[in-house]
């Protein structure tokens, strides 16, 4: 009897700590991360970012975040919209925090997920302005007009502060982080070390963030960082170009307090216009945002010899299925007619095709979509 009162019990305990075990591990699939921040300036508003990862197998659907301080200072710029999170992908969000008096701001960030609740602390002490050395930094594009298949320089550069006083008395390195549409702006092998971040999935029909390295800057000219970009034809003709988290010198820990800290003014941007193609007087790729088709994969991408376009209808109509290059030219049609609902999926050879970037059109009755489609050999 004594035994199987044993068993019991062990049963009941491993039950418990499995569930403990999976209620923890289901926590742990969205995570959101608070900047690097530990001091703003009362009177100077301060943008950063907070990231929020999606560590687990399946997409979650973020509903809502949320800040909550003690202050009411710290705000979104723009109100969150409910937005889709693949397996293993980050969102990055901006917030703006403008501090009144000296004091204590102890903030919470909460994300609501349609499988997940998550948050995370940040505390923060507003101080007064000391001896720091203030700088401005901008981007520009150099052309700001280029046609579809053109090549852009992306620029970081300091539009205000002494240099002279920069390289005497701070440590003159930093990184930075862009946002544009990433749809019109492509990167190239003269990257200089800067990486697209996040899933080009959940991007595709917005901005999209790009890391600029840590970077050591000689004083020599206003100049800060470039890199190559290309021009491409999208559903839109113009983008902006922003620095959204910019950040000079080491940690503050690590300098010493001769060496007066760097104060970050909002930065200018940039934008970048695409010169429209048109055929015919109208214009080759009109919004996607509206189509109503459901593509689940252009596969592979990078593509060899070939690649596969999935997507799928909700009902029976007529389907084309188009190549265009870089520049807006048409290559190919690949498939025209009537098509059944559900799931379809259309080869697309490559081997035929110069290296570079291309678009594959899909049009019909509920609407268009364009997927960028890049060959290599």
């Amino acid at each position: 009897m004594n035994t199987a009162k044993h068993i019991v019990w062990k049963c009941l305990l491993c039950g418990v700590f499995c569930l403990s075990s999976l209620v923890a591990l289901r926590a742990q699939n969205l995570v959101v991360v608070p900047p690097n921040l530990d001091t703003v300036i009362v009177g100077r508003a301060t943008t950063q970012q907070i990231l929020v990862i999606n560590r687990s197998t399946r997409t979650q659907f973020l509903r809502s975040l949320r800040i909550v301080d003690s202050l009411g200072i710290i705000t979104l710029p723009t109100p969150f919209l409910e937005t889709a999170l693949a397996p293993f992908d980050t969102l990055f969000v901006d917030f703006r925090v403008q501090p009144r008096e000296i004091g204590i701001i102890n903030a919470r960030f909460l994300c609501i997920s349609n499988v997940d609740t998550t948050s995370a602390a940040l505390r923060l002490i507003a101080r007064l302005r000391r001896n720091e050395v203030s700088i401005r930094p901008g981007v520009r594009i150099i052309p700001d007009t280029a046609k579809p298949g053109d090549m852009v320089m992306v620029e970081l550069f300091l539009a205000e502060g002494d240099k002279a006083t920069l390289v005497r008395s701070a440590l003159p390195v930093f990184t930075a982080t862009l946002r544009m549409n990433g749809n019109l702006l492509q990167l190239t092998a003269q990257r200089n070390g800067v990486i697209a971040l996040g899933n080009p999935t959940t991007y595709r029909f917005g901005p999209r963030l790009f890391q600029v390295p840590r970077t050591s800057w000689d004083g020599r000219s206003d100049v800060l960082f470039r890199f190559a970009m290309q021009a491409m034809m999208y559903d839109t003709d113009t983008t902006p170009v922003e620095i959204t988290n910019f950040q000079w010198g080491e940690a503050q820990s690590s300098i010493p307090v001769s060496v007066p800290s760097i104060l970050i003014d909002e930065p200018l941007s940039g934008r970048l216009t695409i010169q429209t193609c048109t055929a015919g007087g109208k214009r080759l790729f009109t919004t996607a945002k509206a189509s109503q088709l459901q593509t689940s994969s252009i596969f592979p991408n990078p593509a060899d010899a070939q690649s596969e376009a999935a997507y799928t209808l909700s009902k029976a109509q007529h389907v084309e299925v188009t190549l265009y290059n870089a520049q807006g030219n048409l290559v190919r049609r690949i498939r025209s007619g009537v098509q059944e609902q559900g799931m379809h999926s259309i080869p697309i050879e490559t081997q035929s095709l110069a290296a570079g970037a291309y678009f594959v059109r899909i049009v019909g009755e509920e609407g268009i979509e364009q997927y960028l489609l890049n060959v290599v050999h």
